[in-house]
């Protein structure tokens, strides 16, 4: 099955905006009807001050793919520690089309809440 994406990248002094789309062209004959033509999106923006701060805000969302959240939206918050170690926070808050996603105990989703830190050292 063959698709097409559009992405947008805009950048000025020490911010930057990202979009991207992800569509099917077709319809997967292989899936359900309510998941056949799936399509995805997001968008982002980021503010990249001169010092040792960075911060992201995030929205992106998706129709028909299955475990997939419908929307989901954060932010998160990047500290560079020292010159070659970063430490990134991250929350995202997610809402679930009914019949899409399950949890592990086969109940079906409605929300999520998710939280997230990393630690990056680069050598």
């Amino acid at each position: 099955m063959s698709g097409w994406s559009a992405c947008i990248i805009a950048g000025f002094d020490e911010f930057e905006f990202t979009a991207e789309l992800v569509r099917a062209l077709g319809t997967f004959r292989e899936l359900e009807p309510d998941r056949g033509r799936p399509r995805a999106w997001n968008i982002e923006f980021a503010h990249y001050p001169r010092n040792a701060f960075e911060w992201s805000l995030r929205l992106e969302g998706s129709n028909e793919v299955e475990d997939a959240p419908h929307l989901r939206g954060g932010a998160a918050v990047a500290w560079r520690v020292l010159k070659n170690a970063s430490l990134t926070l991250e929350y995202l808050r997610a809402d679930y089309r009914r019949g899409l996603a399950e949890d592990s105990g086969d109940r079906s989703l409605h929300k999520a809440h998710q939280f997230g830190a990393q630690l990056s050292i680069d050598f």
